[in-house]
């Protein structure tokens, strides 16, 4: 029987973490300087341990995501179908260096993990005024400096930030992938007078449908303004040729719907009812949230895609003429045919979308329509929900006989100057979009078709949802929430399941609404309680060049543990471990072993290091040969 000694390094002083391949605190090997042998038939036990485990925040496993919600407060105590009438939708918070893998464990110090809850809290955060501005420090004792938890800070771009931004990129063509519809084939946009022009010249109608998106910026919502000049000059001059036009906001559709190729969502419904169904008489077939356009007989048209009584999500007009706030109130569609109206307006509001016409005789713009209390809910637009909360300009244009060319220009455009915005990547734009890329298509569609986001018949009685505009210091009148656990309010639709954020954010309550403070549109959320900086992991000791028989059944395969060190549960600093009862393994060696080094490596449950470890880390081993009354 002999005691092996094993250690990385010989003293705690030396404190860094990684300090080479062979001596880290959590694996390393001790080579001898003469041959070790092993008698046959050997045992060996772990006799005793001590490691040095700082404070860290661990991350993964129980610890791995939660979810934010930036919109209208549920109330708690209300009843679970409240949800229906929400227009936002939890999304979802991996802390996780790779945010698509829950298995692996990482220890972070509390300031890497604050710049690590930052970067993942902007990653997900999909409203254009709120991207990029949330803020996360660590909350210190004023006295004694002693960590506490973590300040969360949501703060947002509001009216008085907006600044022009039309853009300066190409279009993308928006209605179709295939031949002969192509970004270039149809139209041309000059960045320098900002102009959109139908180039088919060919005579005939090669290409019936001529429209573009321009992805660039997404406008901002807090009074941002889309202005675009169609009569008034050769810059824009559609409507003084009496062709179809339409100017729209629309979410990005980088993809395709693979049914019909079509850039419009997977499930768009509008094409199984006839394109006249609901007697637009428009040819230009394209997809936009909110759009003013002209049809064929030269009539005002306002549309929008919305879900319908049936819970299709499908192409419906908008009844401006029914809304008493409407200048153009009346009987029917307005005439566009020898008025002088030059220029079509979008105005954004928080959820608020109001359009007008520039009347270039009175110079004033008239309102078409917008969202009025007690109005008919068929009269104004759908309030912005989630999946077009980044609205980019869209742009179409027909052609008749003699007309075969005509122009819209930009003359106003509020985007969001946004670092790093690009809605064809993973969290690089908003909700809708980043649903296309990871694959969650169906939870666009189930926000898309809640009943908020249609139209109830037409009554002012089935307008039941008040459109929230803006607050009191210009910004979106929506509040961040943190869902730390899952909760049936903010549930609805399995949206917040696997919650399991309190424990290391440092709270309560899975539900945290109310901020620590608050000023003007700036909320800052502050712990409650101190988070737990020990190991919320179990640690096991390995031996990994013997070969001993364990099995792993949380891995399913063979492993090399020889002890679980029980008393580091819970426990930081330098920690020592004797078990009271020592357990003998079998090395399985029917001849003696020659060998010339130990490998030790400290691990969790899932074989994964424990590189939370530092400084000096020891291990002393026993081996026997087998008692004879055992074999």
């Amino acid at each position: 029987m002999s005691l092996v000694v094993l250690s990385n390094q010989t003293q705690d002083a030396e404190e860094t973490r990684n300090r080479n391949s062979i001596s880290k605190p959590w694996a390393f090997k001790n080579t001898l300087t003469s041959t070790y042998t092993i008698p046959e038939d050997a045992q060996v036990a772990l006799t005793s341990c001590k490691v040095n485990i700082p404070e860290r925040v661990i991350v993964g496993g129980n610890g791995n995501k939660f979810y934010q919600y930036i919109g209208v407060k549920r109330d708690l105590g209300g009843l679970d179908d409240q949800f229906n009438y929400s227009t936002s939708w939890p999304a979802q918070v991996r802390l996780t260096a790779d945010d698509t893998d829950t298995s692996t464990i990482e220890d972070l110090s509390p300031a890497d993990f604050a710049a690590r809850l930052q970067s993942r809290l902007r990653a997900t955060t999909y409203h254009p005024n709120f991207k990029g501005k949330t803020s996360v420090v660590r909350s210190l004792e004023e006295t004694t400096n002693k960590f506490k938890g973590y300040s969360i800070s949501y703060d947002q771009s509001n009216s008085a930030a907006n600044a022009s931004h039309i853009p300066t990129t190409s279009f993308k063509q928006w209605y179709s992938d295939e031949a002969p519809y192509t970004d270039t084939a149809q139209f041309t946009y000059n960045n320098v007078n900002k102009s959109f022009a139908r180039i088919d010249t060919s005579g005939s109608e090669t290409h019936t449908i001529c429209a573009g998106i321009n992805p660039e910026f997404p406008l901002s919502m807090t009074s941002g303004e889309f202005v675009v000049n169609v009569s008034g000059t050769a810059g824009g001059n559609a409507n003084k040729n009496g062709v179809e036009w339409h100017v729209g906001l629309s979410r990005y559709i980088h993809q395709p719907n693979l049914e019909n190729r079509e850039y419009k969502p997977s499930y768009d419904a509008t094409e199984l009812f006839d394109y006249d169904d609901d007697n637009l008489n428009i040819r230009q077939n394209i997809y936009a949230d909110f759009a003013v356009c002209r049809n064929v007989f030269g009539q005002l048209v306002v549309y929008q895609y919305v879900v319908d009584s049936q819970f299709r999500f499908r192409r419906q007009e908008v009844k401006y003429w029914l809304n008493a706030s409407s200048v153009f109130a009346g009987a029917g569609r307005f005439s566009l045919v020898d008025e002088p109206y030059e220029r079509v307006k979008f105005e954004v509001e928080g959820e608020v979308v109001a359009c007008y016409l520039w009347d270039q005789v009175g110079a004033v713009y008239d309102l078409i329509t917008k969202y009025r209390v007690g109005a008919r809910d068929d009269s104004y637009f759908k309030p912005v929900n989630q999946c077009c909360w980044c609205l980019h300009p869209v742009l179409a244009i027909g052609r008749k006989a003699g007309f075969e060319t005509s122009t819209l220009e930009f003359r106003e455009f509020t985007g969001m100057d946004i670092t790093g915005y690009d809605p064809t990547k993973k969290n690089g734009g908003g909700w809708y979009e980043n649903n296309l890329i990871i694959n969650r298509d169906n939870d666009s569609f189930m926000l898309d078709t809640r009943p908020v986001n249609g139209s109830g018949g037409g009554s002012a009685a089935g307008a039941s949802y008040e459109q929230k505009e803006l607050n009191a210091s210009g910004g979106v009148d929506y509040n961040p929430v943190l869902i730390l656990g899952q909760n049936n309010i903010y549930n609805r639709d399995a949206s917040t399941a696997g919650a399991n954020g309190m424990d290391l954010l440092g709270y309560d309550k899975s539900v945290v609404e109310t901020p620590t403070t608050s000023v003007g549109s700036l909320n800052t959320f502050t712990s409650t309680v101190t988070p737990n900086l020990a190991p919320q992991y179990s640690m096991f000791c390995r031996l990994n060049n013997f070969g001993q028989d364990v099995t792993n059944g949380l891995v399913g395969n063979k492993s090399k543990i020889i002890a679980h060190l029980t008393t580091f549960e819970d426990a930081t600093g330098k920690l020592t471990y004797e078990p009271s009862n020592l357990t003998y393994l079998d090395l399985n060696n029917s001849a003696p072993i020659n060998i010339s080094e130990f490998d030790i490596s400290f691990c969790y449950v899932n074989e994964q290091f424990a590189e939370v470890l530092t400084g000096q880390s020891i291990v002393t081993i026993l081996i026997r040969k087998k008692p004879k009354e055992l074999k």
